[in-house]
């Protein structure tokens, strides 16, 4: 892996975030580039400033939410994404992203970044 990109659904450092945090150290260990797009629409409770004190990490803050609930909810979450989408497929593409990596939350936008990205 030379370069990763992980999504988070949050800023917190509880539950899906601490178990990313200890793949991007593991990523980092073995000298791969690390890339985290968090959603700006919530609010911040401390990973942000974890992911800042780590060497090597880029953050890129995007406009997105988390999917899920019902089906139409879902649907709304996907429009609603998009824009973030297209981001970051450009994003990956000019970067040479070689993984897509997303906690359970939001793996709509990291599987429609993986299948847009090829």
């Amino acid at each position: 892996m030379k370069h990763v990109i992980f999504i988070s659904h949050s800023l917190g450092l509880h539950g899906a975030e601490a178990v990313m945090l200890q793949a991007i150290r593991a990523c980092l260990t073995v000298g791969a580039r690390v890339t985290v797009a968090v959603p700006s629409v919530v609010a911040e409770e401390g990973l942000s400033e974890v992911l800042g004190n780590l060497r090597g990490v880029q953050i890129i803050k995007l406009s997105y939410r988390a999917a899920g609930g019902n089906i139409v909810r879902t649907r709304l979450v996907q429009c609603y994404n998009i824009p973030a989408l297209l981001r970051l497929r450009r994003f990956a593409i000019r970067e040479e992203v070689t993984a897509v990596c997303s906690n359970t939350s939001v793996t709509i936008l990291g599987a429609s970044l993986a299948k847009l990205t090829g």
